[in-house]
């Protein structure tokens, strides 16, 4: 109905002044328990029975176009009626805009920030991050770029993907290397700026759950991702959810920094021969100034697809370690899907195949339990997302 009372199934819940139409998920608190989102939104609440509806005439000297209707008491509506109470499948909306929940994803370089609604980014934007920055700068660049995000929107929470290793129970970001901050209470900071309940977990982690819930790992209860990028991350997700709440489960998935070549590359972390030194875009950056002297990895896979001959190599040489590094991951935590996420992902039609073909070949048992290797689905979007469901 456009307007007016409404009976739902003989249990008169209250008013609405809009039209109640399209499509509906996520999850409000409410007296009754609702479900939020429609296609269009009016200022108060609205509720709908999806078996049943019936409007009501108005009460006199009631208009039922008068948005008055929709800020009067439902306990004035007289109650009964001739079916009985039920348990019923209510659609709600309150203050005229769905809950939206806000994502950060903060990088080596940049942080993005986004608005999310049932998993799709309504508004981002980004800010840079830099090695040399400042604790409190970064967070003040976060919480003013957010702000402005948010504004006239009906922001629910907000999620924070950080780099390092996060205790997801305290909010502390406990360490990280590429951005060199320690014990450094990310999540309070932040939720006291914004006046919103956080949650907080690694960046590669929620990279993994957005993936997960709503890109390459859909439908699939193990899902296993890698992001490729200025370092190398990731995440397990079973069951569309992570692993968290204690310090060892937070610790666990930090696949950028298990050993690949023993007394290998130095890495950024202060060990030799972890994985993030032979396939983040950092180590083909800095492999590609020694043969090709230039140093973007970009610009190394550019070049493979015209076929010169040392790029080519360079990517093979890349392929070969991150193959390594697959198979293990495979053989340890028996993902159904292995997801490649993160910027290098962009060219992995250079270098996918070579992983698939070794995992095909070296999983143990690959014929019971086979572990397949795809692409990531979302892009950059998929941090932003995935803290969006913390």
């Amino acid at each position: 109905p456009s307007g007016g009372r409404i009976r739902m199934s003989g249990h008169i819940k209250g008013y609405v002044n809009g039209v109640i139409d399209g499509e509906f998920s996520g999850v409000i608190d409410g007296e009754m328990g609702a479900v939020v989102r429609a296609k269009d939104t009016v200022e108060n609440l609205r509720i709908y029975d999806t078996e049943r509806l019936e409007e009501l005439p108005q009460p006199e000297g009631r208009d039922s176009g008068n948005n008055e209707a929709g800020n009067r008491s439902a306990g004035s509506i007289p109650q009964g009626g001739e079916h009985q109470r039920r348990d019923l499948d209510f659609l709600c909306v309150r203050g005229g805009q769905a809950v939206i929940a806000l994502g950060i994803d903060l990088g080596g370089t940049s942080a993005k920030i986004g608005l999310v609604e049932d998993g799709n980014i309504v508004e981002s934007v980004q800010v840079p991050t830099r090695a040399d920055s400042d604790y409190e700068g970064i967070v003040t660049d976060l919480t003013e770029a957010a702000k402005k995000l948010a504004l006239h929107r009906k922001v629910q929470k907000v999620g924070i993907g950080s780099l390092g290793i996060i205790d997801t129970k305290t909010g502390v970001v406990c360490f990280s290397n590429n951005i060199r901050w320690s014990d450094a209470p990310l999540r309070d900071d932040i939720s006291k700026s914004l006046g919103l309940p956080a949650e907080i977990a690694n960046d590669a982690k929620c990279a993994a759950l957005g993936e997960a819930v709503y890109g390459a790992g859909k439908g699939v209860d193990r899902v296993a991702m890698l992001t490729l990028g200025t370092g190398v991350g990731g995440g397990l997700v079973k069951n569309g959810k992570l692993e968290r709440g204690s310090i060892y489960e937070d610790a666990s998935g930090i696949f950028g920094h298990m050993t690949l070549v023993p007394n290998g590359r130095p890495c950024t972390c202060g060990r030799k021969g972890c994985f993030e030194a032979y396939c983040s875009a950092t180590a083909v950056s800095e492999k590609a100034q020694q043969v090709l002297g230039i140093s973007s990895a970009k610009e190394v896979f550019e070049r493979a697809k015209k076929k010169e001959v040392k790029a080519v190599w360079l990517v093979e040489n890349f392929a070969s370690y991150l193959a390594s590094a697959v198979v293990g991951l495979a053989n340890i935590l028996r993902p159904q899907r292995i997801v490649i996420g993160g910027g290098m992902s962009a060219s992995a039609k250079l270098f996918l195949p070579q992983v698939q073909d070794a995992v095909k070949r070296e999983v143990y048992g690959s014929e019971y339990a086979p572990v397949n290797v795809v692409v990531a689905k979302l892009g950059n979007k998929a941090g932003i997302i995935g803290a969006s469901l913390l």
